[in-house]
């Protein structure tokens, strides 16, 4: 049985996103939230976009480094791809749940008034993993390169 690739995986989370930005782009739905006494209000639809791009980029320099001789640390990868691939589907699943109930339990029609601190909290959480797992790729590539460019160094001599 062949074993799956890392960048596969987030081929599936694209596909994911992909989906999510479609069934937001029809409902229309909006993120709303309060930064320093001013309110933003971003479509879900943009979020999802937001969030194609990087994972693309980084599918595309996994399947990169899978084509050529230098070795990612594996369990900075696992690492990488757990938290990415959990942070992002908990990110879209929180915000999206969020405009369809407020913590009440009813429809709501003003979601900077339902919002709770936790929420916040939990979101700031969730977004702070996604990029501290991203810090984690780029440090992946460098100690790689590192190592692969020393391993060849020494080689030669």
């Amino acid at each position: 049985m062949p074993k799956l690739k890392i960048y596969l995986y987030y081929v599936f989370l694209i596909a994911f996103l992909a989906i999510s930005w479609g069934v937001f782009k029809v409902t229309n739905l909006n993120f709303v939230f309060n930064f320093l006494d001013t309110y933003y209000i971003i479509q879900y639809s943009d979020i999802s976009i937001l969030l194609i791009f990087p994972t693309l980029l980084i599918a595309l320099l996994y399947w990169l480094f899978s084509k050529t001789s230098v070795e990612l640390v594996k369990s900075l990868v696992r690492i990488h791809t757990l938290t990415t691939i959990v942070g992002i589907v908990l990110l879209i699943t929180i915000t999206s749940f969020l405009d369809f109930i407020s913590p009440l339990g009813t429809t709501s029609n003003f979601p900077l008034f339902d919002e709770s601190e936790n929420t916040s909290i939990t979101l700031i959480i969730l977004c702070l993993l996604i990029i501290t797992s991203q810090l984690l790729f780029f440090l992946n590539i460098i100690l790689s390169l590192a190592s692969f460019f020393f391993r060849k160094n020494r080689e030669k001599r």
